[in-house]
């Protein structure tokens, strides 16, 4: 059996540190591997099932795909045959890869480095294949020509999933951990068998799938195991090559057999995350409650002497260090939208069990100490919190939050109603975990799409304004806006059922469907409803810029008539010119959210109840229901591009308001009129998540009065709340200077990027968020 206190403790004292140096200094490079091996066989099953097909796609991938094993590694496996590559699914679309691959590499935000062998095969023997058979070109067949026009209005966005496939969901690690795969397997062959008895034979072609799916991914484990032996044999430090011969036995037992210690628990866990990755390129695959899983085998080796804290510590840093090789590819159109780019591969630790007493524990400790120490971009390092959570544990994440850990925390209680009260059982319920940035999962229950599309607010009050021909009262104003949000959640709804139903007749998921418990039971991929809860996910962005430009409409309108509302609109039409003096008056006569003011704060409230209500009663494809959430990714930079200037005095294509939070600087009074801000807005109502970022010079804040601030909030009502703890300077400088900051960490939406992979624009609006002070 392997034991971890046969490693080195010589050669654990720089290895992460070594490891992370070399990521930051990599280029990123598209790997065209998958792309070449999945193509290959799907030109050899013309006419098979398309469970079959992909699975055997999968398959010849995971077969004949390079592998390696670099320097110092003790956790293995790699996604691509580069150490930052980025695959490609071109089953899902190519039109983009075929609009910017002569460009890619050159690109100032995001390039992605690509041979010209490499460029010259995609061209001529991958893309052509493809170009009618894709997801996205099915999906746009399905659609009338009414669809595809409110569709390209783009006030609601649904591109995320057609970029690199499904993804925002959180694996179910502990089964294949605890079990193995080889049990799993059985289980699925015995109820193949139940279909197949029972003329269900759609459900036993899926399971035959998900076996094949399955076995290849123990095959895969097993070729690291023969590498590493290989390596072994030729190592000439004496240390390294024990580490070989470990990696080698580890490899050989799991994931086909239940872990049997800590190591071989994270690398299983590794694997499994790493191989759903291989299958779909969607972002946001996640880890979940990493303590609670990883605890048992943790507890049993230390008490057994097989392992150390430093050299738990050691692994779980290593296994940062891999999530942080996962790269994806975007398409150029889409960056503003993706800065970062946002794998958002989620991970939380603490909170509350499934018998509703808290879980931290010594590894929950050590989980925090390793990523304060490492500060690795990935995971999406999160935080639960209750009122249950130990104070000492609050103020070892207030201290590292200050230091400049870049964290996000979340409320448990007001999650755990959000989501019994959108159908979760309250065990399920009370072990959530986060699926990317911010969304709430029952970990290996849930399929909810939770990054399906996002709606742009202050686009549908713009339409809603331009529409409207006179308004006697304020009311007149809501009903419109109300009217338009109406409309295209309609739309949204008849878009996503036609892409969710393009995804399951044709691209399957077998291998994450072995991840989702309920799946084999109903012999059902995920992507036809196989799981126990299914959600899709939209995102309602720009709350605060839609709230303000309402409040100014309504007090300068109605309650203190100064303007014509057909004056507003001429003006908002010129983008403020020759009117410099009322968008001032606009910014600071009217009341602003974020700042504890009833006048505006209610507008901001009753936005998020009519989204919530509009939403949420529509049923999707796969018989689940609409989950609404107030959060973007950088989409609120990419909507506010395209947008003409609004009524709070907003000018044209400047950002818009990002998630729960007020718009930039117009916050006057603080973090505590913030957070009461935003816990007037029904979270509960929200269970697809909420952001609220807050910002802070490291100065101004103290560890007791952050922890205040962190309970306070959470007590009121709200769900989540994330912070850059960094000085303007520092930014300022690393703008100027960027090779002195590569590992330089920031928050931008729901999940943590380096600060000078970022545009400009993006590193502009985060030096621009209000500097808060809490002492």
């Amino acid at each position: 059996m392997t034991l971890a206190k046969d490693f080195s403790d010589e050669q654990s004292q720089s290895r992460s540190k070594k490891m992370k140096e070399r990521i930051l200094n990599e280029k990123h490079r598209i790997c065209i591997e998958r792309a070449r091996l999945l193509t290959e066989s799907y030109k050899k099953t013309e006419g098979e099932h398309p469970y079959i097909r992909f699975s055997k796609a999968f398959k010849n991938v995971l077969e004949n795909m390079t592998i390696f094993i670099q320097d110092d590694e003790l956790i293995v496996g790699n996604r691509t045959s580069k150490p930052l590559g980025g695959p490609l699914y071109p089953e899902i679309r190519v039109d983009w890869i075929q609009s910017d691959i002569d460009s890619i590499s050159e690109r100032e935000i995001q390039p992605q480095y690509i041979s010209e062998e490499d460029r010259k095969e995609l061209k001529e023997k991958i893309l052509p294949y493809w170009v009618d058979k894709t997801i996205q070109y099915k999906f746009t067949q399905k659609m009338d020509e009414q669809m595809r026009q409110d569709y390209i209005n783009m006030v609601f966005i649904s591109e995320v999933q057609m970029i690199n496939g499904i993804g925002h969901l959180v694996l179910n690690h502990e089964k294949i951990i605890s079990r193995g795969i080889k049990s799993i397997i059985e289980e699925a062959k015995k109820r193949r068998e139940y279909f197949k008895n029972n003329n269900e034979l759609e459900r036993a072609a899926f399971l035959d799938a998900l076996i094949i799916s399955s076995q290849a991914a123990i095959n895969f484990a097993k070729r690291y195991s023969k590498r590493a032996a290989e390596m072994a044999e030729i190592e000439k430090d004496e240390i390294r090559k024990n580490e070989l011969k470990k990696i080698a036995e580890i490899c050989d037992w799991i994931p086909e057999n239940p872990a049997r210690s800590f190591y071989e628990a994270l690398q299983a866990l590794w694997f499994n995350q790493l191989l759903v990755q291989i299958e779909q390129g969607g972002v946001a695959i996640s880890v979940g409650r990493f303590d609670k899983i990883l605890y048992p085998y943790y507890k049993k080796d230390l008490e057994k002497g097989f392992i150390t804290p430093e050299k738990a510590q050691e692994l779980i840093e290593c296994f940062f260090i891999k999530m942080s090789e996962i790269n994806n590819v975007l398409l150029s159109m889409g960056l503003t939208a993706g800065e970062g780019p946002p794998t958002a591969q989620n991970l939380i630790i603490g909170g509350i069990g499934e018998d509703g007493e808290d879980i931290t524990n010594e590894l929950t400790y050590l989980t925090l100490d390793a990523y304060a120490n490492i500060h690795t971009y990935q995971p999406n390092f999160s935080v639960r919190v209750s009122k249950k959570s130990p104070p000492e544990f609050l103020e070892r994440v207030a201290k590292y939050l200050i230091q400049g850990t870049m964290m996000e925390l979340f409320g448990d209680e007001v999650i755990i109603n959000a989501m019994i009260n959108r159908g979760y059982n309250k065990k399920d319920a009370m072990d959530y975990a986060i699926a990317g940035c911010v969304e709430p999962n029952a970990p290996g229950f849930t399929f909810g799409s939770t990054n399906s599309n996002q709606f742009n607010s202050p686009l549908a009050l713009d339409y809603a304004l331009k529409k409207l021909k006179e308004a006697d009262t304020f009311d007149d104003i809501m009903d419109a806006y109300k009217k338009e949000l109406k409309h295209y959640t309609n739309i949204v709804v008849d878009v996503m059922r036609l892409l969710d139903e393009t995804f399951a007749e044709n691209v399957p998921s077998p291998y994450i469907s072995m991840n989702v418990d309920n799946c084999i039971q109903n012999g059902k991929d995920v992507t036809q409803g196989g799981a126990k809860y299914n959600f899709t996910g939209p995102q309602l962005i720009g709350l605060s810029t839609t709230a303000d430009a309402l409040a100014v409409i309504k007090k300068f309108v109605f309650d203190e008539p100064t303007f014509t509302l057909d004056e507003i609109k001429k003006m908002l039409k010129k983008n403020f010119r020759k009117n410099k003096d009322v968008r001032q008056l606009f910014i600071n006569k009217a009341p602003k959210f974020g700042n504890d003011d009833d006048y505006v704060d209610k507008i901001a409230c009753e936005i998020a109840e009519i989204y919530a209500n509009e939403i949420n009663p529509h049923k999707n494809y796969r018989g689940g229901y609409f989950n609404p959430g107030l959060y973007s990714t950088t989409f609120y930079m990419a909507f506010g591009s395209f947008l003409e200037a609004s009524a709070d005095g907003r000018k044209a294509a400047e950002p818009i308001g990002n998630g729960v939070g007020p718009t930039n600087n117009m916050d006057k009074l603080g973090p505590t009129a913030i957070i009461k801000s935003a816990a007037k807005i029904n979270q509960e109502n929200l269970c697809n998540g909420t952001v609220l970022n807050l910002r802070f010079h490291p100065s101004s804040i103290e560890m007791d009065s952050l922890v205040d601030l962190v309970n306070t909030y959470f007590n009121l009502g709200g769900s989540q709340v994330q912070f850059n703890i960094v000085s303007p300077e520092i930014l300022k400088d690393a703008q100027l200077n960027p090779d002195n900051y590569k590992g330089l960490l920031v928050r931008i939406a729901g999940y943590s990027v380096l600060f000078t992979q970022l545009s400009k624009a993006a590193q502009d609006e985060i030096i621009s968020r209000t500097e808060l002070k809490c002492s």
